[in-house]
């Protein structure tokens, strides 16, 4: 059910969001990278980093409990959040160029990564546990089923 309600801005163009804590926090990126977190009924800024990526923020997954918010960026890292303060819990340095696309398992256990060619998963530790073989092109998009298997698209190819 769709209602009126509050509004907020943020810095920069949004191009992420999704709602953390159990919906109690609506969590916003823009494109500038800043991180967000608004109270969902009132709309107040509860947090706010500046600049979690160099270059810019371009993905967010919220894991299973909404507890922890994972972000990918221009700087080729994921970053890891405490939802309730914004607090940086982990950096992990995948390599080398955008980390476009994030995506957690459907039972909380994995991160799904696209960074380039490649689809990464790591563990809930962020450990790599799997890499993909370099696909053709850039990957676009990445999508876990229920039974925990990884589909990635990129120009030209599913896989």
């Amino acid at each position: 059910m769709l209602h009126e309600g509050w509004s907020s801005e943020v810095d920069d163009y949004a191009i992420v969001c999704g709602w953390a804590m159990g919906g109690k926090i609506f969590v916003v990126g823009d494109a500038a990278g800043g991180l967000y977190a608004f109270d969902s009924l009132k709309g107040n800024t509860i947090w706010k980093n500046d600049n979690v990526h160099k270059g810019g923020l371009l993905a967010i997954s919220i894991n299973l409990d909404g507890d922890i918010i994972s972000t990918g960026g221009q700087d080729g890292c994921v970053r890891f959040w405490r939802s309730e303060d914004g607090e940086e819990i982990k950096k992990i340095e995948i390599g080398k160029g955008w980390v476009e696309h994030l995506k957690h398992s459907p039972d909380g256990k994995y991160l799904s990564v696209a960074l380039s060619k490649n689809a990464y998963v790591l563990n809930s530790e962020g450990q790599e546990i799997w890499r993909s073989e370099n696909h053709p092109s850039t990957i676009s998009a990445i999508a876990w089923a229920t039974n925990n298997e990884l589909a990635t698209a990129c120009y030209g190819q599913v896989a």
